[in-house]
């Protein structure tokens, strides 16, 4: 028979995993807003966070209007042309320019990842 002491202990650890779960699938899953940046690198991932992430969303998926959604940037700007919008910004002024804030490395890291997406 099971003592009262390590019933009580038991009953406590499956309330804490579950209040585990609960909390994070309840902040968009476990991933709590990386899933789209899983395969971002370490360093892309910490400049979008940064930088992109109040305007692009955690999913990517644009918080200021269709034009900042980038779920699919790469199916209509090229490589080139994403690094040169965040480096340069965007002509109507939507999108600031990044290139006196980021190494080129920088630039073509994030260019690259976004690229990615089609």
């Amino acid at each position: 028979m099971i003592s009262s002491r390590k019933f009580n202990r038991f009953a406590i650890q499956v309330g804490l995993v579950v209040l585990a779960l609960t909390s994070a699938s309840a902040c968009g899953g476990l991933s709590n807003g990386r899933q789209a940046l899983r395969d971002a690198s370490n360093e892309t991932a910490a400049i979008y966070q940064s930088r992109c992430l109040s305007c692009h969303g955690s999913e990517l998926q644009g918080r200021v209007g269709n034009e900042t959604n980038l779920q699919q940037v790469g199916a209509r700007l090229t490589e080139v042309d994403i690094a040169s919008q965040i480096r340069d910004g965007s002509e109507d002024g939507l999108m600031p320019a990044f290139g006196d804030q980021l190494t080129e490395e920088e630039i073509a890291g994030l260019a690259g990842w976004l690229a990615e997406k089609r």
